[in-house]
């Protein structure tokens, strides 16, 4: 069962020391990986003792350098700490507690059996082309009564309008987009007033450069990001949601148009990376 999304949503601004805490823990993992050693050592954040030195999330932040999500592609085992543990199956967002059991999809393997008490999460990909079958007649709907989860990020993509239309067509049952980092956890996730995704301040910080979307997770540590471009153009609205949330807000979330080379390594990112985050 997922954490209720108020709870999740509930902890507005939590101490600095405590996002600077887990800042430094991030660094202490990311300077282990290959390509982030040669970029902390080089903006003087690869020791303990450097971190603690700068006394805010700001500071450190003005010193990491940015990471294009094409870089990124090029070679994203060079971000990878392979020291870390894996990431366990995420702790998601449920939108209306108390939730139901939430059953995850990877995409590749046989389609699950579904019961009226179960959430299905999945990639956007895996949900629109599950849909797809159905409204083809090939495969039955399942009998869900509650919501879906579509699992965005920077290699599992976005569901667009589009998509959304598709799945209510095919499932019958509202859907609710979260933003995961490489480990599976939840950076940000929609309220029920479909207004864009509250970022979870205590886990992740997204800032926008050039109208790009970059993640800076508090929480990933086998796949560290820091400064790191998502691949998405967007927005961050900071203004009260109609739910009544005054957590900031992805909004208007495209993918931006990238590199050959980036947009040929998505497929095989999703592909490597998702079953870390959804064994």
């Amino acid at each position: 069962m997922g954490i209720p999304i108020r709870r999740l949503l509930a902890r507005f601004g939590p101490p600095s020391t405590d996002r600077l805490a887990r800042l430094r823990r991030v660094l202490r993992s990311a300077v282990r990986s290959r390509r982030y050693a040669l970029l902390l050592r080089a903006a003087g954040l690869d020791t303990p003792e450097a971190t603690f030195r700068r006394k805010t999330v700001q500071e450190i932040l003005a010193r990491l350098p940015w990471t294009s999500y094409a870089e990124y592609c090029l070679a994203p085992g060079e971000f990878e700490n392979r020291e870390a543990p894996e990431n366990p199956r995420p702790v998601l967002a449920y939108p209306f507690p108390p939730g139901p059991a939430i059953v995850f999809y990877d995409g590749r393997s046989a389609l699950p059996r579904l019961s009226r008490h179960q959430t299905l999460a999945a990639r956007p990909e895996a949900l629109s082309a599950w849909a797809h079958r159905i409204l083809r007649g090939e495969i039955p709907r399942p009998p869900l009564e509650h919501v879906i989860l579509s699992l965005a990020g920077a290699w599992e993509g976005h569901l667009p309008e589009t998509g959304r239309d598709l799945l209510w067509r095919a499932f019958r049952v509202p859907v609710f987009e979260q933003f995961l980092d490489g480990d599976g956890h939840v950076m940000a996730a929609e309220c029920e007033a479909h207004e864009g995704l509250h970022i979870a301040p205590e886990a992740g910080i997204f800032e926008v450069r050039h109208g790009e979307l970059f993640l800076t997770s508090l929480e990933a540590l086998r796949h560290p990001a820091l400064r790191l471009g998502t691949g998405f153009r967007g927005e961050i609205d900071p203004r009260v949601c109609s739910c009544g949330r005054s957590t900031p807000r992805l909004c208007n979330l495209t993918r931006a148009a990238a590199s050959r080379t980036a947009a040929d390594s998505q497929a095989a990112l999703a592909e490597a990376y998702f079953p870390v985050s959804l064994r």
